[in-house]
């Protein structure tokens, strides 16, 4: 669900009518939107998953509400920093394993830079492996796996440029997503780990 946030009773009230006395506000919407869409949806379909993209911190309240997953953007921040492991291992020490149980983590997707176009091949294949290991969802961007490096934007479906995947990196991600099915991840419990080397990231599985 796109922007998923922006359907939330307080982001509509504070957008859209913020003058608005609130006590008129509440009578007007009363309950959440997603909670009785998604109620609703998994009424005629127990299985539905339902995935929102979501920002400004509000991942936990749409998990709360119904959704099976929210994206973790700020988790791509901590991947794409300048000090990517202090950020990642600052990042995994903040949360639950429950608020990483119901997220949606990826290195790329179509919002953002490809991940071949701004990490080393070794940071790319980290990267993944964090996203890919952890408890929660992960997202694989089409033509991640074989290193795609053109951006292509939602209004058209081709790449501009012919780009020769990347053999390597395809095998890489096959011997990943091999591992990631293993009931340790799937199932598995979560804690995290200190190492006290900063530029180590740990957790164990």
């Amino acid at each position: 669900c796109d922007m998923a946030m922006l359907i939330l009773r307080d982001q509509i009230h504070r957008q859209w009518y913020p003058r608005l006395p609130k006590e008129i506000f509440d009578r007007v919407m009363p309950g959440e939107f997603w909670d009785e869409a998604i109620t609703a949806a998994k009424r005629v379909n127990p299985d539905f998953v339902v995935i929102a993209e979501a920002y400004w911190d509000t991942e936990m309240r749409l998990v709360s509400l119904g959704f099976d997953y929210a994206y973790d953007k700020r988790f791509l921040d901590c991947l794409v920093a300048h000090d990517a492991p202090r950020a990642i291992a600052e990042r995994l020490r903040s949360v639950s394993e429950i608020f990483l149980r119901n997220t949606i983590r990826f290195v790329e997707n179509h919002d953002e830079e490809r991940a071949a176009a701004r990490l080393s091949p070794l940071a790319h294949r980290r990267a993944a492996a964090l996203v890919c290991l952890l408890p929660g969802a992960a997202l694989i961007h089409q033509g991640q796996m074989d290193g795609m490096t053109e951006k292509i934007p939602v209004q058209r479906v081709w790449p501009l440029h012919h780009h020769e995947p990347d053999l390597a990196l395809r095998s890489y991600f096959g011997g990943l997503l091999r591992l990631a099915r293993q009931p340790v991840f799937r199932y598995g419990d979560y804690c995290h780990a200190e190492s006290n080397l900063p530029q180590v990231v740990s957790f164990w599985r």
